[in-house]
């Protein structure tokens, strides 16, 4: 089975190289980042309601 997940990947791997999809790096701290924090939304940090 890990084998398969494997070659699954590597397809998959395979097939964007053929289109020529283009890759992008990895950011390395987004924590600190101005252009997340405007991205993302205002939500509380917890919640008080029960979900049902």
């Amino acid at each position: 089975m890990t084998a398969q997940i494997t070659a699954g990947i590597y397809y998959q791997a395979l097939k964007l190289w053929w289109k020529q999809c283009p890759v992008y790096s990895h950011p390395k701290n987004l924590t600190n980042s101005p252009s997340l924090a405007r991205k993302l939304p205002n939500l509380p940090a917890t919640t008080t309601t029960a979900v049902r």
